[in-house]
């Protein structure tokens, strides 16, 4: 189980609650922070543990299933073995 800080768990269940990739200006708003940055910080912590994946600028995708208790579950289909091996030694070093 990867740990989440509450920014994260609370950024988490903001994008999940959303139909659509929210916008970081909807983010911002969605967990009552006061500044995009703030947001990118915590959006990238989640990328790093592997709870989102960046779809396109602004847009993120919350693996399908995860909770924050179970950590995340990473669609594997589609990757080459070198594209995994980097992705575990980038998580390794993170």
């Amino acid at each position: 189980m990867i740990h989440l800080t509450e920014p994260q768990e609370r950024l988490l269940a903001y994008i999940k609650g959303c139909e659509r990739p929210p916008s970081f200006d909807e983010m911002v708003d969605g967990i009552g922070c006061h500044s995009k940055s703030y947001v990118t910080k915590v959006l990238e912590a989640l990328e790093r543990k592997g709870y989102v994946r960046c779809l396109r600028r602004g847009g993120y995708r919350v693996h399908r299933g995860i909770t924050a208790n179970e950590g995340p579950r990473p669609d594997l289909a589609g990757y080459t073995y070198d594209e995994l091996a980097d992705e575990m030694n980038r998580r390794l070093a993170a």
